[in-house]
């Protein structure tokens, strides 16, 4: 396999279990791999980010293994990518991070359906069955960026004839008009609680700690100023996971769990326990 392996190309899962799954086997092989999910810091995603354009600048060979957090504006140029079935604005998101640039005459996006040993999908499992049902009777076999706009109206016409999305279909259509597919937002996934998990990776992180620490202590007018300040930069830190961490520390206070380095891998990031699914990204 790592013989064969030609070309930058970035791989989109749906969930950063599957994620970490396919990075560990890229690594098995020695693929040189990039890794980006909301388990890795923001401060982590920046600086990754940025050393990821220089490499496709220099034009180094690597794999990115990514969630859905590449589609919120992340400025980054593929030849090759794949995407894990998702919905079909999802789909196109991420054919923006392929042949961005223009660098080629035309970039290719594979659509591939990840399945668990459940015959489940990752896409049902973080969408749910519905819109995978409508994402397959809409998507062709084959299409180009023209076939954008059409394939969109057809999605989200059959969404809105099923469900009550009456009061986001003018944004969709306004969005779809100017095909600045950039600004789509459009969820069907319901929001639970998430637990903030501020990993002690560097110095950095254990004095942004102390200093929010230490501010909420303080009395009068600057309290709150000092507060803000200093829990802007520990969210630079700070993870969210679906699971709760039970055997992290946990500051009541600041309504965080602490995480020691050691737990904070140098590819995935922060990793939950090997029974825990982290099924979203």
């Amino acid at each position: 396999m790592a013989e064969n392996f030609e070309g930058s190309v970035m791989v989109e899962l749906n969930t950063i279990s599957s994620a970490e799954r396919v990075a560990d086997e890229l690594v098995k092989y020695r693929i040189p791999v990039e890794f980006l999910s909301t388990h890795v810091t923001p401060h982590d995603r920046k600086l990754r980010i940025d050393r990821m354009k220089e490499r496709l600048r220099r034009g180094d060979t690597f794999v990115l293994v990514t969630t859905q957090v590449v589609e919120a504006g992340v400025d980054l140029d593929f030849p090759m990518v794949y995407r894990d079935l998702g919905p079909l604005d999802s789909i196109i998101q991420a054919a923006g991070r392929c042949n961005r640039n223009f660098n080629l005459e035309m970039g290719e996006v594979r659509v591939k359906r990840v399945k668990r040993e459940s015959d489940r999908t990752d896409f049902s499992l973080v969408y749910g069955k519905f819109t995978e049902d409508v994402t397959l009777r809409v998507i062709r076999e084959k299409f180009e960026e023209k076939d954008f706009r059409g394939m969109l109206d057809q999605y989200y016409g059959e969404l809105e004839r099923t469900r009550d999305l009456v009061h986001q279909s003018e944004d969709v259509k306004e969005i779809v008009k100017m095909l600045d597919y950039d600004k789509m937002s459009f969820s069907l996934i319901e929001e639970e609680p998430k637990y903030s998990v501020l990993i002690l990776e560097n110095e950095e992180a254990e004095r942004n700690l102390e200093e929010l620490r230490r501010a909420m202590n303080v009395k009068g007018y600057e309290r709150r100023a000092l507060i803000k300040k200093w829990r802007a930069k520990v969210e630079e830190y700070t993870v969210k996971v679906w699971e709760e961490p039970k055997d992290l520390e946990y500051d009541d206070r600041l309504n965080l769990y602490i995480s020691p380095k050691e737990k904070y891998h140098r590819i995935k990031g922060f990793v939950m326990g090997e029974d825990q699914e982290s099924l979203l990204w």
